[in-house]
């Protein structure tokens, strides 16, 4: 009891430290090549070196606790992602990130899970939930290669589209998700493709993009009239939240995709208008600072997540890690995924550096452990033996987690330095 009690302060004053950090972090890095997760990550290794004895965490990664820990981050996340982008909701400045979504996505997924099963060994099944968990750009790790706080800088085009994409995908691979707990429960083929297409598909996609667009509007509408009978403070920044978890809330209980719908509303919330006026000016102040407070946020999540991801590691999970899952797991990051993003660029206005750039940082992170973490606690894959797929997603998290953490500044830096050379189109919305 008393050791258990010294760990216990002894993980308080780590954890304060650790929060502290990421305060100035971010700042410090910057501009080196270096992302505070890794440092993170790392510290959540050594921390389970520490000579205390510790329960393993393995037995619980598919516990509702890791489910919805990593949820209510990706959902901070997300509505974060929604506030900070300025560009116009028209047709000619999205169409590319359309693209993007569409091809990067099926391929990457198509490609992984094939490797997956071919290669690797896991069954239909679980080679499919695997491919869907790793499938979409984490908007919780990918700050480094965004585009920043609202009105802070200009948009370029490879930042808004590694933003939005992070945005949109990660409620687009829950049908992926949903389908390898059909194909692990079903037995009739045809029955598991009627019931994923009509429901899981259509209309928990529809749901999901109707309501976050009618509560974006709804949310914006009701602003606009607290703020005309002075109700509305803009250091109010609970308010994201709140918002937040009320859309995310809203279209679970519709039956809908409750991740596409937070980013959407935020992002209706947050659309740029023609007016000039005083109201517009506050109702921008009291957007950054719903900006602030979700960023806040979810950095205090990613320092929990990331201790404990690092922790995870170091209590043995890559002893059930093949070298077939090592060399499926690299072959993802460094070639189906860029491959994918580039097959999906292909006619665009991006020039070669920005389409690298895009195409290369498709960051793995938080979302794919919430994805693996959902599946395996709503579906047993005993076949597969939960331990190995995540120890091939851990791998591959932790891969992304330092190549892309280490590159992300040269590599944004690189693809910058030929808008001095009159580059034109490159920062054009």
């Amino acid at each position: 009891m008393e050791l258990e009690k010294e760990f216990y302060n002894l993980a308080i004053i780590l954890l304060g430290l650790a929060i502290l950090g990421v305060t100035w972090l971010p700042n410090i890095l910057s501009n080196k090549p270096l992302s505070y997760p890794v440092i993170y990550v790392v510290l959540g290794f050594l921390l389970y070196k520490l000579p205390v004895n510790l329960p393993s965490p393995l037995p619980h990664l598919n516990s509702r606790f890791v489910v919805h820990l990593t949820e209510f981050c990706v959902i901070v996340s997300l509505a974060g992602v929604g506030l900070k982008i300025d560009r116009p909701l028209k047709w000619k400045y999205w169409r590319q990130l359309f693209q993007l979504l569409i091809i990067a996505m099926i391929v990457s997924f198509t490609l992984f899970a094939a490797a997956s099963y071919l290669y690797v060994g896991f069954t239909i099944a679980g080679a499919v939930l695997l491919a869907a968990a790793l499938s979409p750009t984490d908007p919780v790790l990918a700050a480094d290669v965004q585009v920043g706080p609202p009105g802070e800088e200009e948009e370029q085009k490879d930042k808004f589209l590694l933003t939005a994409e992070a945005g949109f995908n990660d409620g687009l691979a829950f049908p992926l998700v949903f389908l390898a707990i059909l194909l692990a429960t079903l037995p009739d083929f045809g029955e598991v493709m009627k019931d994923w297409l009509v429901h899981k598909l259509l209309y928990k996609l529809s749901v999901g993009i109707i309501g976050g667009w009618l509560l974006g509007l709804i949310f914006r509408r009701i602003f606009v009239l607290f703020q005309r009978i002075e109700l509305t403070n803009v250091s109010d920044g609970f308010v994201s939240l709140a918002l937040t978890l009320l859309t995310y809330g809203i279209i679970e209980i519709a039956g809908g995709y409750g991740f596409l719908s937070v980013f959407i509303g935020a992002l209706i919330f947050s659309r740029n208008t023609k007016s000039h006026s005083s109201e517009e000016g506050v109702r921008f102040e009291f957007r950054k600072e719903l900006h602030n407070f979700t960023d806040q946020l979810e950095r205090l999540l990613i320092v929990v997540i990331l201790f404990l991801f690092g922790a995870i590691i170091s209590a043995g999970l890559f002893d059930y890690l093949s070298w077939k899952g090592v060399v499926a797991g690299t072959i993802f990051i460094f070639i189906i995924r860029p491959l994918a993003g580039w097959l999906s660029l292909i006619g665009t206005s991006l020039n070669g550096r920005q389409k690298w750039l895009v195409s290369f940082f498709g960051i793995r992170g938080v979302g794919s452990l919430f994805y693996l973490s959902f599946g395996l606690s709503h579906v047993s894959f005993a076949a597969d033996k939960s331990l190995e797929l995540w120890a091939v997603a851990a791998y591959t998290i932790l891969l992304s987690v330092f190549v892309h953490g280490i590159l992300a500044y040269p590599a944004t830096k690189w693809a910058q330095q030929i808008n001095s050379s009159g580059c034109t189109g490159c920062t054009e919305k």
